[in-house]
This record gives C-alpha cells, sequence and structure tokens, in this order.
C-alpha cells in the first residue's frame, strides 16, 4: 500500500489471503483498529506493562476499547464475527481510498488450499501434510477457518466487494478435477513450482478478463 504512490503507471494490484479467517480462529484478541495479528494481546500487555490498572481505565475508559478479546466460545462466535466484520469493513475501505488514484482495478482473492478444491490430492501431498499437521500445531485453527470461510466468510467478503469497489474471487473454484494428478502443494498453505505456475495461469487470465 505505501509503496504504491512511487510508480506512475499501476494497472491492477492483487490482495491475496485466507490469513484474516484463519487469524480470527487462532488469535485472542481483535484490534479493532488494524486487524489481527498472532499474540496481540500479548503484544499490548508488554507495551503498557507499566500502565497500572487504575491508570488504564482513566485513559481508555473501564475496557480495553482497543481489543476485542476472542475466547472462542460458541456462545460468543455471533458477537466476535460481527466484531471481525466491522474490521475487515474498515481495512477495505481504506485499501479502496488509498488504492483508488493508482490502481485501475484491485483484487482480493482467497489463496489456493487443498480443502477448498475439488480436486483428489496425490500421495506426495498426503505424506506431506500429515507432516504439516503433526509439526505445525495449527492445524485445528486452519479446519475451523475452511469451515468458516464456507459458512461465511466467502459471503462476507463478496458482499464487501460490491460495497467497496474491489473484485473478490476465490481460485479454489477454478482448481477442479482436471488437475487430480497434478502434486501442487507442500503443505496445507504452500505450493509447489507447479502448484504456483498453476494459480500464475488462472490468475493471470482473470487479470486479463477484468
Amino acid at each position: 500500500m505505501f509503496a504504491a504512490g512511487q510508480f506512475d503507471n499501476v494497472r491492477n494490484i492483487v490482495i491475496s489471503g485466507i490469513n484474516e479467517i484463519f487469524h480470527f480462529h487462532a488469535c485472542d484478541a481483535i484490534f479493532r483498529e488494524h486487524g489481527m495479528f498472532l499474540f496481540n494481546s500479548k503484544f499490548l500487555e508488554g507495551m503498557s506493562g507499566k500502565v497500572t490498572r487504575e491508570r488504564r481505565r482513566a485513559l481508555f475508559g473501564p475496557e480495553n476499547r482497543a481489543f476485542h478479546p476472542l475466547n472462542h466460545h460458541p456462545d460468543r462466535l455471533e458477537e466476535d464475527k460481527v466484531q471481525f466484520v466491522a474490521v475487515l469493513e474498515n481495512l477495505m475501505t481504506t485499501w479502496s481510498l488509498r488504492l483508488k488514484p493508482w490502481a485501475r482495478a484491485w483484487f482480493a482473492w482467497c489463496m489456493p488450499t487443498p480443502e477448498l478444491q475439488e480436486r483428489k490430492i496425490v500421495s506426495e501431498e498426503e505424506e506431506l501434510i500429515a507432516h504439516f499437521d503433526g509439526a505445525s500445531g495449527i492445524t485445528e485453527s486452519y479446519l475451523r477457518a475452511v469451515e468458516s470461510h464456507r459458512a461465511w466468510h466467502r459471503a462476507d467478503m463478496e458482499r464487501l466487494d460490491s460495497e467497496k469497489g474491489f473484485n473478490y474471487f476465490d481460485i479454489n473454484d477454478e482448481i477442479g478435477s482436471d488437475l487430480d494428478n497434478e502434486w501442487l502443494f507442500v503443505d496445507r498453505v504452500h505450493m509447489t513450482d507447479r502448484g504456483y505456475e498453476v494459480v500464475a495461469e488462472k490468475l493471470g487470465s482473470r487479470l486479463a478478463s477484468d
């Protein structure tokens, strides 16, 4: 975003991600101004460790308004989703306002991941994903993120697409059974050279058509 102003002729800008919905399930708080990053509430505590509870209440009121805590309890899901979507809306508004002077079009797309694709993974992918699941410690949050994307996150992004003026698409829709025999992934979120080649071709076609 900050480098965009250094270029005289920007045709398209592409923002890739599934991290935002992953962080919704993996983080312990939402930072209302800037979204989510891992251990963000611990970061806040570290940055303001010398501020007493009484001083904090005087500065910020009785609650820590900058952060919305996430305890990942089913009874709090709807409340948490409202906060999450509000943050996404603020971020997309910022992107839209910042990029309009430079970009002819800008895109937000859901990055490729095997669980969202209608294709059979090959044995090499199965083995590597099993190693990834055993070592990463993020599988539970990742699978919750995939399910949330299907259930409501994609619909929210498509709504923001029409409201904020960007082009949202899920590239996983275009990676289907014709690629059943291809080795595309080295874990659940990173691809082989062939995988990135496939994605580049499909993304290029999408940019050319839009």
